[in-house]
């Protein structure tokens, strides 16, 4: 029960189905202290009572007959004891609240109401001086504030909005004549809800040679876990499109991809794509909300891509340093971007003159000069995230991966490219 309800503390307890669970956890949360304290006592009894009346005078051994020495004895009530606590009142229990705390704690009702009898007993109290002596008197004084992990912070704002980027790469190609082409790579979840459309933009300085292409490449239903991050391989397998997995159903799914520019806006300010996938609707969202429960509902998890060429200077802010600003808005695993001169990268969707001229003359060389992590807004600077990955992308040479990239957060990467003989 103590599990079960450390797993439920930082939870709306109107999230649970049952009314008599939601009112008992919000009983508890308000008196978290006083569960703590008095859980305790029945421990302590269950223990101690187990011990003594597993004291015998003498034990029969088989094929021995009676033993009665005081060693034989003491082991015997040490070893019946310990498994007894072990197997039945400890492993097995903790394992099933850990499992699904709801619902042992929903079996563990009748146990609330025995703590709060026997604390009218107030037998832990006299632990309540000592606690203040030592906090009083010792680093317990100072409290803990600790920020929950990025990991964790993903899967409960994943659950909360329904959907995530799970996984974003993005691939910049550069050309000697400043052109280039940018590849960027999306893995979609989506938990909840009626998703039958979702929407991309992006944009450069300069201009779009054409318009961007839009793929999708796979679409798989899965379960929903609680944690993410369990199914993270999974995950892995359908973005880097191994075809170890089965199931993909992008191809029964009738889905409509549109693709637009912004011809309004001026060279001088750049270009504008944006693309529009619609369809109909999404499998996660096609079962009814009472038809499982937890983590049966299933999720869908959609793959595609966009390519784009872009004009010369599409980078290009200061005529020296070029730029890629890339906004993640909603919850991300994983965030990755590569820069690169093309011919490292190799271009087959690329004229064949054009590739042999440029190993004909001079080649590109992309230095790395930073990573800029902002807020939305002007002076959102994050110093420590900026120092951080500003040093993994020089140290990478083109290459940058965000673990959980913060939501909302810029990515702005800045490099120079060099033309070497």
């Amino acid at each position: 029960m103590e599990l079960a309800i450390t797993d439920l503390l930082d939870k709306e307890p109107n999230q649970l189905r049952d009314a008599t669970v939601r009112s008992l956890l919000a009983q508890i949360q308000s008196r978290v202290g006083f569960f703590f304290a008095q859980r305790q006592v029945f421990v302590v009894v269950i223990i101690s009572v187990l011990s003594l009346t597993t004291a015998y005078n003498w034990i029969y051994v088989p094929l021995h007959g009676q033993v009665t020495s005081p060693t034989a004895r003491f082991w015997f009530s040490l070893v019946f004891t310990t498994f007894t606590v072990l197997w039945f009142c400890q492993v097995t229990p903790k394992r099933l609240a850990v499992i699904n705390s709801e619902l042992f704690l929903k079996q563990s009702t009748t146990v609330w109401r025995l703590i709060k009898i026997i604390s009218t007993l107030g037998l832990p109290n006299p632990s309540d001086l000592l606690v203040y002596t030592i906090q009083r008197n010792s680093n317990y004084s100072q409290g803990r504030y600790l920020l929950p992990g990025r990991a964790a912070h993903y899967d409960i704002t994943t659950h909360l909005f329904g959907f995530a980027l799970d996984k974003l790469h993005t691939d910049i190609r550069i050309r000697p004549d400043g052109s280039g082409t940018i590849y960027k790579k999306f893995l979609i979840l989506f938990l909840r809800g009626h998703h039958s459309q979702m929407y991309g933009s992006m944009s450069t300085r300069s201009g779009f040679l054409g318009t961007p292409r839009v793929r999708l490449k796979a679409l798989h239903v899965l379960p929903v876990p609680e944690r993410i991050e369990s199914i993270a391989q999974t995950l892995d397998a359908i973005f880097a499109e191994t075809g170890e997995l089965e199931g993909n159903i992008v191809s029964e799914w009738m889905g409509n991809v549109e693709v637009g520019l912004d011809e309004d806006v001026l060279s001088q300010s750049g270009q504008e794509a944006q693309w529009s996938i619609e369809g109909q609707p999404l499998p996660e969202s096609l079962w009814l909300p009472n038809a499982v429960g937890g983590s049966n509902f299933p999720m869908a998890a959609m793959l595609y891509d966009v390519e784009a060429d872009v004009k010369p200077g599409g980078f290009d802010t200061t005529g020296a340093v070029d730029h890629w600003p890339e906004t993640v808005g909603i919850p991300c695993r994983a965030y990755s971007i590569s820069i690169k001169p093309s011919l490292e990268l190799g271009s087959s969707d690329a004229d064949q003159e054009l590739i042999e001229q440029e190993r004909s003359g001079p080649k590109l060389a992309a230095v790395m000069g930073g990573c800029r992590v902002t807020l939305v807004g002007p002076g959102t600077e994050m110093s420590e995230e900026t120092l951080k990955l500003t040093q993994s992308a020089v140290a990478g040479r083109g290459d940058l991966n965000v673990a959980y990239p913060l939501q909302g957060g810029c990515y702005e990467l800045s490099w120079r490219i060099f033309r070497r003989p």
